[in-house]
Formats: structure tokens, sequence, C-alpha cells
């Protein structure tokens, strides 16, 4: 189904930086509510977490993690209901 109609692509980057406006913010509620209750998340340590899971999603913060810079590098619509982002980003800092 790719190559993505542009308004797709552009909810989507909306919401990568979003999400990543939430984690350096440290705000476990509006990292949450950025998922579906059927979503799912590949860390970058390759763990993963499914639905919302906001208080597995609040524990990611309890060691001060490093904040992120990244950009959206390849958005990809696969079917009507599903599209994937992948992005590469840089660590800017841990405290």
């Amino acid at each position: 189904m790719s190559p993505h109609p542009e308004p797709i692509r552009d909810a989507v980057v909306a919401l990568y930086t979003r999400l990543l406006e939430s984690w350096n913010s440290r705000d476990a509620a509006g990292l949450a509510a950025l998922f579906a209750s059927n979503g799912s998340t590949v860390g970058l340590d390759g763990s993963q977490m499914d639905g919302r899971g906001g208080e597995s999603r609040s524990a990611l913060f309890h060691n001060a993690p490093a904040r992120f810079d990244g950009r959206p590098q390849l958005v990809e619509q696969l079917t009507h209901e599903l599209t994937t982002v992948r992005g590469r980003g840089l660590v800017v800092d841990a405290s």
C-alpha cells in the first residue's frame, strides 16, 4: 500500500514527535495515551510492551532515562489501519 499519502505521513510524524516530547518530559500518562489499547511497542533494547500500559510505562521513568532527539526515517502504510514508522535518534543526555 506504500507509498503513503501525505496526510497519513504528516499524522504519523506528528504522533512520533509527540511520543518523543512525552518521553523527554517524563510524562507517562501522555506517553500511554499515544498508544492504542491493542497497540504494541518494541523498545530500543528489544523489550516489548503491549497496549497503553500506563503503569508499566511510568516505571520507565524511575531511573532518570536519557532524553532523545529523533527524526522519522521511513513511514510506510501497510494497510488502511496499519502504518509503521522507523526513526533514527540520538541520546541527548542522561539527566
